[in-house]
Parts: C-alpha cells; structure tokens; sequence
C-alpha cells in the first residue's frame, strides 16, 4: 500500500490547491461585480476575504486592487499610500527570490511571488499620478480615519509638483522597459504618460514647461509607429507588425509604414490628435518651427485648418477610462513528450531512447498510445473503462494563461453642455491605451516564453509518473498479471491527475483595470458644464452624462471620469 500512498497524498494536495484557486477565482469575479457597480466599500472589504490576498506572495495585487478601488471611490491620499506600497514591493521583488524560483521548477508559477507586467507596472504610475493631481485639483485629503482635512494653497502646489515629478518616474520606468525588451514588440513604452504627462506640464503655462510638453508629444507620435502597431485595435497588420518586429531595426521607416502597417479609424484619429498637439504647440512657442514641423508631421489639411482657427489654448483636458479590463483565463494545451525529454536531458538520443522504453510500457502495460504530436491515450486493452479514464485524466497536458477577447473598440464623442442642455463644444478625442490588447499581448508573449520551461518540467513529471507505474507493475506482476496492470493504472492515473491539476494557469492579475483609456481637450470659458459621451455607432444617438465640471478663469484642469 505504500506504493500508492504518495500518488494519492499528491493527488490530495493538489486537488485541495485546485479548490483553493478555484475560490479565487469566484471571489475575484464578485469583486470585479462589486467595483462595476461602485459599491466601493462592500469591494475594500471583499478584498479582506480573498484567500488568494492572504498569501504573501500575493501582496503587490492586493495593493494594486486596494489603490484602484480606493481612488474610483474618491480617496486619493489613502490610494497613493496603497501605490507607494506597490512600487515598494516591485522594488523588493525584483531582488533575486532564489528560494521561490527554485520552488517553481518543481511547482507552476501560482506558487512563486507575483511580480506584475510591464503593463501593469506602467499604469501603477498612471494611477499615483492622477492621486496627486486629484489632491492638488480637490484641496482635500481623507485621513484613515475618515476625517477630512482641507490643503493650503502651498501643499496643493506640492502634489501638482509631486504629479509632474511621477510623470518623469514614470518615463524612467518605461526607459527601464525598453532597455530591457530590445527588439521584442511587446509593450515598453505608454502612450498615457506622454499625453496625460504633456496636459500635466501645460497646466503650468510656463515657456519651459511648454516645451517639455511639445517633446512628449513628439515621443508619443513615436511611440504610435514603433510600439502601438502591435494592438489589433490600432492597426489591422498587427499580427505581420508583431512577428517580423525584429526585422524593422534594420528597415528603413518607410518601409515599416507602408508594409506594416494598415491604421484602423482609432489609430487614425490619434494621429490626428498627435498631429494638432504638435502643430498648434509649435505655433505657439516656437513660430518659427512651424514649417518645418508640418514637413516633418505631414499632418493633414483639417488639422492644419483647425490650428490655424484656434483662438485659445486648451484649458480643461478629460482622462476617460472605460470598461473592465477582460478576464484571465487558463487555457489547455499539450506538449510533445519526447521533445520535452529531449530539451530536459540535452540529449535526442537520450531523449528518444527514454521516450521509447517509456512508450513501449505505457502502451502494452497502462494501455496508454502516444500519438506523434503531443501525449493523448488510446487503448482498449485494460477495458472500456480504463481507456474512458485514461482519454479524460492522463493526457499529458497543462494550462497557460490567456485573457479574454477583448471587446470591440466603440468610436465616440465627448462634449460639453450647459446647465439648459444645450451642447456648448465638442472636444477633440482619441484613445489612448487599449489596455485590453495590451494584456492580451503580454499575457501571449509571457506564455510562449513559458511553454518549453513548463513542458520540460511537464515530461520530467510524467516520466516519474510511469516509472513509479512501472515499479508497481513489477512488483505484482508475477501474483497476477491482471492486477499489475490494474494497480499500474490506478498508480499512474492518481500521479497523472495530480499532475494536471498541479499545472493549473497563473491567473493572477490586475483585475480592476478598465478596459480602455482615452482622452479629450477643448476650450471652454469659465462657468459650469456637464460633460457627455455618445457612442458613435449608438443609432439613438444618446449621449450618456460623465459629470459635472467647472472652468474657472486661467485654469487648465484635468478631470478624470470612470464609466463602466
């Protein structure tokens, strides 16, 4: 009995993991419920019951969730501490963990620290900075113990300094990003912390600031051809763009552009807005570029007619995100035994010769076949139903991580109107990150990275599985040769599904990103206004209300609006 008392104790183990993250899962599908419908206290405390945040290796998700959620609900000061302690983590993390990577070669990843993606690093940097300028623009900090304290005019400078200050860390981290992604098309640079750093160094209205905005709107029409063309939602070639990214170093820009690239209406319009920032910038500070950057920009007639109609600059800039970013998900795949083998022991003969012995005695004693592209069973040797659980328990395969299709962009338009519902300005908009494909390819790239490492371990597991199979077989093989095979089964059948349930996908993730950011400017005089959004497809042609503003006179604001 010993013989399958360690295959059962494994096979508990795992299942009890299984039920474990399968809770989860459950949970965190409540809590991204809970924040839809903006019941932010009920999701804070939601956060508490997580078994998944309970674990230490889980800490930077739950400070990321707590930050989100803090400042969806207007906390911006209790938000930014939960940030600070998020970027103290990454710190941390990335100092090297021997103990835990040694623990996931003979584990999968859910047992190792989360260390978040450079996307999610990015947009930690996004959150913290809009904390800083919501405290400058509110005057106002809650204090954990709800107490609310007004800013004097001096601290509200400093966040608006300490806002401008995490935009430039935000461009070191992403400089950081580059750097160490070199001729990979996976993300490395945002777009966000150009545009929303640009509004945040205009709102100065200093010559030097200006032109500091000028530069990173020039870096973000950059970032758009280089980076950007890997998003379906930007460009139609992207799957062409992302599989030949390696090449383009060595391509003249042209080339990239005409074979590369084929713009949707999203990447059109952003473009445009790119193009309007530089120019109208350009002619405001620098008059005597202004030629010279429309050779270089190439913007087109409209925009050029729209810088030259400008009357005033842009005073109140809107950061609208939108949706839930999709889920995380586990996906089935399978591995090639023999190849495994092979990449494990180095060796093709080795591994041939392993594969075969291994082949031989899962096919004429457990009734197992191996089929020549990845490990399925067949048999009927042992009976109906040996072969029925083998085909549903012992194929040899595991799950990586992939998130849900995105939803389709939805072109829109956001406006102004006063207090008589009267439309007062359209604004100029563009999306700005589509977050839902930029998860999708990280989490994409991340996994073709991680199928060999993990079929390598994957082989080296099964191996083990049939050779303690085969040592219970050989036991009782001269008793009843029957029942070896019987036992054999049950012994490789036990370890097998434990296996399997061991390999469950890493879905661990920032879940209360929205899907999409976007972002809009215009000019309004001073008064009250209430900022609407309609989607362009909306055959009724309905305008849906964001919020209430109000322009003061020389302020140029930016507000931030979440619709779910």
């Amino acid at each position: 009995m010993k013989k399958f008392a360690r295959p059962i104790l494994i096979l508990f183990i795992s299942l009890t993991l299984f039920s474990c993250a399968t809770t989860s899962k459950k949970e965190r599908s409540e809590l991204r419920t809970l924040f839809k419908t903006q019941q932010f206290d009920k999701a804070l405390l939601k956060l508490g019951e997580i078994a998944e945040f309970k674990d230490p290796n889980n800490q930077l998700i739950l400070a990321l969730e707590k930050g989100t959620i803090l400042h969806q609900k207007g906390d911006y000061y209790q938000s930014s501490e939960e940030f600070r302690k998020a970027k103290e983590i990454i710190h941390k993390n990335y100092t090297v963990r021997i103990s835990q990577k040694a623990k996931t070669l003979f584990t999968n990843d859910n047992f190792d620290v989360y260390y978040g993606v450079n996307y999610e690093h990015s947009l930690l940097h996004f959150y913290q900075m809009m904390n800083f300028y919501m405290l400058y623009k509110t005057g106002k900090k809650i204090m954990p113990d709800g107490k609310v304290s007004d800013l004097n005019p001096q601290d509200k400078l400093n966040y608006l300094r300490m806002a401008r200050a995490e935009v430039i860390d935000w461009d070191v981290t992403q400089d950081k990003m580059k750097q160490a992604n070199v001729g990979r098309g996976v993300f490395k640079r945002d777009l966000a912390a150009k545009l929303i750093g640009g509004a945040i160094h205009e709102s100065f209205r200093k010559f030097n600031e200006d032109q500091i905005a000028l530069q990173l709107y020039k870096d973000a029409k950059d970032i758009l051809l280089k980076n950007y063309n890997a998003y379906k939602t930007l460009n139609k070639s992207y799957k062409k763009f992302i599989s030949d990214y390696d090449k383009f170093p060595s391509m003249p820009i042209e080339s990239v552009e005409k074979n590369y690239v084929e713009p949707t209406s999203a990447q059109n319009a952003l473009k445009d807005f790119l193009d309007f920032k530089i120019i109208s910038l350009t002619n405001i500070i620098r008059k005597n570029d202004f030629n010279n950057q429309v050779r270089i920009q190439k913007p087109s007639q409209e925009i050029l007619n729209l810088v030259k109609q400008q009357k005033e600059r842009s005073n109140v800039s809107i950061v609208l995100q939108r949706k839930l970013i999709p889920k995380k998900v586990g996906e089935k795949v399978y591995a090639d035994l023999q190849s495994a083998l092979e990449q494990s022991t180095g060796s093709k003969a080795v591994a041939s010769i392993g594969a075969a012995a291994i082949s031989i005695f899962a096919a004429h004693k457990l009734g197992l076949t191996p089929p020549a592209n990845n490990w399925s069973v067949a048999g009927a040797e042992l009976g109906y139903r040996f072969t029925h659980a083998a085909l549903t328990g012992a194929a040899i395969g595991f799950e990586l991580p992939k998130i849900s299709k995105p939803p389709k962009f939805n072109e829109f338009e956001v406006a102004a109107f006063d207090d008589k519902n009267k439309m007062v300005k359209v604004f100029q908009s563009t999306l700005m990150d589509p977050i839902g494909d930029m998860a999708e390819e990280a989490v994409a790239a991340e996994s073709i990275a991680r199928y060999t490492r993990l079929a390598i371990r994957l082989a080296t597991k099964h191996a083990t599985a049939i050779a303690a199979a085969y040592a219970t077989y050989k036991g009782l093989e001269k008793k009843s040769e029957f029942f070896a095979k019987a036992a054999a089964m049950a012994t490789y059948l036990a370890s097998a599904k434990a296996i399997e349930v061991s390999e469950k996908a890493d879905t661990r993730y920032w879940s209360t990103l929205p899907g999409e950011i976007s972002f809009s400017e215009s000019y309004l005089p001073p008064g009250s206004y209430f900022i609407k959004i309609r989607i362009i497809s909306d055959k009724n042609n309905q305008w849906d209300n964001l919020g209430q503003i109000s322009v003061d006179k020389n302020d140029h604001l930016l507000h931030s609006f979440r619709l779910f």
